[in-house]
């Protein structure tokens, strides 16, 4: 009889059959317990979007690397007018042994594009989805969009069978919110890789790291990083993604005295954004100071605002200006209410905008999301495009509103000619940057810490790492 011991201080090792040994990943998602949820109810947590992308799977799927890749589809093709993608299905099953059709994805696919899903709002240049044999499915657009399949990529465009996908792993078992998951056997490999998926606060993922009961903590933000920096760990494992977003301070207010388009820009321009930076200490995360961070696929650089040219000193002293004028027509300017999550990467935000807006007047409180002025949007965009930075700031969401801005976006958003396309992207991004709807700060920060004995996790844009790339290993 074959016996063997199962380390417990990492988990390294799940189970024995023959002497085969199935390694165990433990990763630790900061934030709500991971759930089986539906895409298409509205915003799907990210513990919950990695058990998603784990269990399901789209037509295409995102790698390690956050490069696209197969999923159902073995291979695609673009059509030469660039209005079509074409896609080769796997053979394969669902989990009850039923054969995948291309109808079941089309369907799936259908719900998708008229359901709350997150990505839904940006998929409207999907003219039709047909499913042309059992095993292959055609995506008819009104025009070329080559950042379609980023967008196919995502957990939420993961087609399931009555809740249940045919993703790279399946589920074991599930027990007070943690979920054990792994890969189907195959041939002449009896053991494979196992995750066992929790969600949990982030000083509790933390202290799990460090008493070796996790392998990767992830997930992590601006909010929660003195935690990972508390825990003294080598700079190889405290990891930093280039995670392209939002990160900035939106205006919920209707205050008369933020409602004045110059009272905005002279809270945007007067905040130290370097500073802000530094407070953190992290060599590789950027400012922003554009609704849009880069060209993207506008016909130009995004909309610059003129005071950038400026030194820090002279960009507060002409803020000074506006404040004043203000004061001078209607009084004391009133206490700027600002909504921050919790956190002591939070507080230290908080510190840097409450000491840049002192310089010009402005005092600032800390308040509920419900009773402020300002509050922090924090996402990693979907795909890259402009027009999810620009339908994020756009009149729908309840914001400082500009009719031709949100005239633009609708053009944008039916229009079949590229051309006018990209010009209406332009032309929505110059009128935002007048009305100044929002504040960029930096991009997002995502931060994970990485064991020694983990493989297969890699820095990527969207800040996602898929559970069945990574591998338990000793070292």
């Amino acid at each position: 009889m074959n016996r063997c011991v199962l380390p417990l201080s990492l988990m390294m090792l799940a189970s024995c059959s023959d002497g085969a040994q199935q390694a165990v990943v433990n990763a630790s998602v900061i934030g709500n317990r991971p759930a089986l949820v539906d895409p298409d109810r509205g915003p799907v947590q990210p513990g919950s979007a990695l058990l998603l992308a784990a269990s399901s799977q789209g037509l295409v799927r995102l790698n390690d690397a956050g490069q696209v890749v197969p999923g159902l589809a073995e291979r695609w093709i673009v059509t030469d007018d660039g209005l079509s993608l074409i896609f080769r299905i796997h053979r394969q099953n669902w989990a009850d042994g039923r054969e995948i059709k291309s109808e079941d994805i089309a369907q799936d696919l259908k719900r998708h594009l008229q359901s709350a899903n997150r990505i839904a709002p940006y998929m409207t240049g999907i003219e039709k989805v047909s499913s042309m044999t059992g095993r292959v499915i055609e995506i008819r657009m009104t025009m070329p969009q080559p950042r379609m399949l980023e967008l196919l990529a995502q957990p939420e465009a993961a087609i399931t069978r009555r809740s249940i996908g045919s993703g790279p792993l399946r589920l074991r078992s599930s027990k007070g919110g943690v979920y054990v998951l792994a890969a189907l056997p195959e041939e002449g490999r009896p053991g494979r890789e196992m995750v066992r998926l929790r969600g949990e606060a982030a000083g509790h993922a933390v202290s799990r790291y460090l008493s070796g009961d996790t392998h990767l903590v992830t997930n992590g933000s601006f909010a929660d990083l003195p935690f990972a920096r508390a825990a003294k760990r080598p700079d190889r494992q405290l990891r930093f993604d280039p995670a392209n977003g939002l990160f900035g301070l939106v205006f919920t207010s209707r205050s008369p005295f933020l409602a004045s388009a110059e009272v905005r820009s002279a809270l945007s321009m007067a905040v130290d954004r370097e500073s802000l930076i530094r407070a953190f200490g992290v060599g590789s995360w950027r400012q922003a100071v554009s609704n849009v961070p880069s060209q993207l696929d506008l016909p130009a650089p995004p909309s610059a605002q003129d005071w950038l040219q400026l030194a820090q000193d002279d960009r507060v002293s002409r803020a000074s200006g506006l404040i004043a004028a203000w004061r001078v027509k209607n009084g004391d300017p009133p206490v700027v209410r600002v909504s921050l999550p919790r956190g002591p990467g939070a507080r230290l935000l908080f510190a840097a905008l409450r000491a840049s807006w002192a310089r010009i007047g402005i005092r600032v409180i800390a308040a509920p999301s419900g009773a402020a002025d300002l509050r922090l949007i924090d996402e990693v965009s979907p795909h890259a495009s402009a027009l999810w930075y620009l339908s994020r700031l756009s009149c729908a969401n309840g914001y400082p509103c500009d009719e031709k801005a949100e005239s633009a976006l609708k053009a944008a958003r039916l229009t079949t000619d590229p051309a006018v396309r990209t010009a209406k992207l332009a032309e929505a991004d110059a009128a935002l940057a007048l009305t100044t709807p929002f504040i960029p700060l930096a991009t997002p920060l995502r931060w994970s810490l990485v064991s020694p004995e983990l493989a297969g996790w890699r820095e990527n844009g969207f800040a996602f790492h898929p559970l069945d790339y990574l591998r338990a290993v000793k070292r």
